[in-house]
């Protein structure tokens, strides 16, 4: 849009940088955890919507947590013998476990 006084233009996205940091990541945590809570919500009652939603609630925690392990296991693994590998002073034996990452990646 066109300039038509003297004061300049404001800059883009001015008010989000007055916002601190730790405000915008307690507005994230909360949108998270009400996404989290309303999906257990429920149209109408029944046995077969209860069953439902006791059986999504046990696969939820069950499945979360395994792939919490799948994505957290392997850093941790590859950090533990990335240790092991340079712990001898030897950091020559550090390049097949890199290679097996870059491959596996």
């Amino acid at each position: 849009m066109a300039q038509l006084n003297d004061r300049p233009a404001p800059a883009p996205f001015e008010s989000a940088t007055d916002i601190p940091a730790a405000t915008q990541l307690l507005a994230i945590a909360w949108l998270r955890w009400r996404m989290f809570a309303n999906g257990f919500r429920r149209r109408q009652t029944g046995p077969r919507q209860i069953v439902a939603l006791v059986f999504s609630i046990l696969l939820r925690l069950l499945i979360w947590p395994a792939f919490a392990f799948m994505a957290i296991g392997p850093a941790v693994g590859a950090g533990f013998f990335a240790y092991m590998a340079i712990s001898d002073g030897h950091p020559q034996h550090l390049s097949p476990l890199l290679a097996a990452v870059a491959l596996l990646w």
